[in-house]
């Protein structure tokens, strides 16, 4: 199992929660994660814990840091995550999420970071039936660039253009597209920043 019940003793006073890095630790996510009411950083990156995301999470009000990537997570991202005011670093890469990214999203105000690529998300479609090609991003969690959002990263695929910023930062992965900041994203997946 994840961790034992017995933690549970913590619970009026646990503010942080990290087991990362640790490949051993499996097991899901447990419901008693809502008894740590004051929890603020909750970091199970590169775990082999697993399914879903318990409701649980949810309500964690105080929580600032979701961080659980390179683990192996699957299932949705709940709407409900809207309740999670404070989160300003989600990080959930290279996992096996699925589904929409919820546009609730976009109520995060105090988000900095997202990382969202190497997942299963679903493109979005727009009303008149067409696919959005390489784009699994809400409209509203988009508009957090224009609050305290900095980080936002996603999967792109071969065609797209990965931003100056990147370039700048000197990752290499494309050729210079003339004209264009950015660089062409000849092969595979890989993260860029988007929006």
């Amino acid at each position: 199992s994840f961790l034992p019940l017995e933690l549970t003793l913590l619970s009026p006073t646990l503010e942080l929660l990290w087991v990362s890095e640790n490949p051993h630790l499996g097991g899901r996510l447990p419901d008693y994660l809502s008894e740590f009411q004051k929890l603020q950083s909750l970091s199970v990156y590169k775990t082999s814990v697993h399914g879903p995301l318990p409701e649980a999470i949810y309500d964690l009000k105080k929580l600032t840091s979701l961080r659980l990537y390179k683990s192996k997570f699957t299932g949705t991202i709940s709407s409900r995550i809207e309740q999670l005011r404070d989160l300003k670093w989600f990080w959930i890469h290279e996992n096996n999420f699925s589904g929409n990214v919820p546009s609730e999203m976009g109520s995060l105000k105090k988000l900095e970071g997202v990382t969202l690529h190497g997942n299963q998300f679903d493109f979005i479609i727009t009303e008149d039936g067409e696919s959005l090609y390489n784009n699994i991003l809400p409209e509203a969690l988009c508009d957090l660039r224009d609050r305290h959002l900095k980080h936002l990263w996603t999967d792109c695929e071969i065609g797209s253009v990965v931003p100056a910023a990147i370039v700048a930062s000197g990752e290499e992965g494309g050729e210079k597209e003339k004209g264009n900041a950015g660089y062409d994203v000849k092969e595979g997946m890989r993260a860029c920043s988007c929006c």
